[in-house]
């Protein structure tokens, strides 16, 4: 919720001055006067508005709130992917350094050759959300080198797996 009001605000941010409205003006509150404007003309076509002209900092801004959302369902999908796996294996407990280490019970050469030294030296040291990553890295890799099989993939965390129904 947080992320996507700061998202709403930076974008009125960004269109404020492309609207020909000084952000002067609009952080004091004073009151904003918007011409009137007529409705657009029904065309045989398509109905086409006015371009708004945005400067390429505000579409720099643009992007970063795209990438940001983008970011922000990719975390909810491993979260909802992910975290079964890990109450199962772990308890949730991404710290556990052992044998098996973090919350997705990693081996310590599983972690290294799925690419998670990129976040820490061992799955315990890594973020949930690193930890998932690196998971999810992995299982893909699995599925591809199987002809896209997701049985094989899950193959790699065989009881919890099966105990909440992924194979």
């Amino acid at each position: 919720m947080r992320k996507r009001l700061v998202a709403a605000l930076t974008l009125l941010l960004i269109l404020i001055p492309a609207c020909g409205i000084s952000q002067e003006k609009a952080a004091a509150g004073a009151p904003v006067v918007v011409q009137e404007t007529k409705p657009i003309a029904y065309q045989e076509k398509s109905l086409t508005a006015p371009p708004i002209q945005l400067t390429p900092a505000q579409v720099e801004y643009l992007k970063v709130i795209i990438y940001l959302e983008a970011v922000a369902k990719y975390e909810a999908y491993l979260i909802q992917k992910w975290t079964p796996i890990a109450r199962c294996e772990s308890h949730e407990n991404w710290h556990i350094d052992g044998q098996f280490d973090g919350g997705l019970q990693f081996m310590p050469d599983t972690w290294r050759r799925a690419g998670g030294r990129t976040y820490a030296e061992y799955a315990y040291q890594a973020t949930p959300i690193q930890q998932m990553t690196i998971a999810d890295i992995w299982w893909h890799r699995i599925a591809a080198e199987n002809g896209n099989n997701p049985y094989i993939a899950w193959a790699q965390w065989p009881k919890c797996s099966r105990q909440v129904g992924y194979r």
